[in-house]
């Protein structure tokens, strides 16, 4: 078995993130902190570690930490213990709600827990964090339906952190068809994703937000903490410690 090698067979979720960089130092900054982080903590023990890449340019110094496959290739037998999974094209971001890069991204996941009959898909995105085993554990526990957190600064589902079981998995379809007729919009897209996730139940019981908007370190009492700021060293040691 390889040292990044995972028996997918053996597991019922997995956990991913969607990425874009630039640079070796923008994907050190922030996507092996991500992998760093969630290989460290109980959650990721019996599940890979996804990362959906929107057509990085160059994914040369991609180390062993990380298994990096071309989505035009096909699925690889089995999924690693770390894997990147790079489209051959950028879509990005073309205005505030135009986000087709992340959309392509994010709706590739089904294709992988459809792939492998994978039971969940759980998704947090590379710049948050989980920090409290509450949080950890209402992703692990949730069986059936489509969740979120809340963020209390935008007063809608906080699209960071979403777990999804296979009951759901049949709005693929509709969700695509959505996004293509979101981009056909003369003016683009003027639909938050917030709003058209059919999510069964938001919990709004978590204490956490996008604070790195506002630069807050840290501190005790947060479930989780979104759009962490590349200064903010965030380790498995802190989980389950603030």
């Amino acid at each position: 078995m390889r040292v990044n090698e995972l028996n997918v067979h053996l597991m019922g979720s997995f956990i991913f993130c969607t990425s874009f960089f630039n640079s070796e130092a923008q994907y050190r900054e922030r996507y092996l902190r991500w992998i760093d982080y969630y290989s460290g903590i109980e959650l990721s023990k019996d599940k890979p570690l996804v990362i959906i890449d929107d057509g990085s340019p160059d994914l040369s110094f991609v180390g062993s930490e990380a298994s990096v496959w071309k989505v035009e290739a096909g699925f690889p037998d089995q999924l690693d213990k770390v894997n990147i999974f790079t489209f051959p094209n950028n879509l990005g971001r073309v205005s505030h709600l135009g986000y087709w890069g992340w959309w392509r991204s994010f709706l590739f996941s089904f294709e992988i827990a459809k792939n492998y009959n994978l039971e969940k898909i759980i998704h947090i995105e590379s710049d948050c964090f989980l920090l409290t085993e509450k949080a950890t554990s209402a992703l692990e526990d949730f069986k059936d339906g489509w969740m979120s957190f809340w963020t209390d600064k935008y007063r809608f589902p906080e699209t960071n952190i979403q777990v999804i079981t296979k009951s759901e998995f049949s709005h693929l379809d509709n969700l695509e068809e959505m996004v293509r007729r979101e981009k056909r919009k003369t003016f683009g897209s003027t639909v938050h994703a917030e709003h058209l996730l059919p999510f069964t139940k938001v919990d709004k019981d978590m204490v956490g937000d996008r604070y790195g908007e506002e630069n807050l370190p840290l501190s005790s009492g947060m479930d989780y903490y979104c759009q962490t700021p590349p200064e903010i060293r965030v380790t498995p040691e802190v989980f389950n410690q603030l």
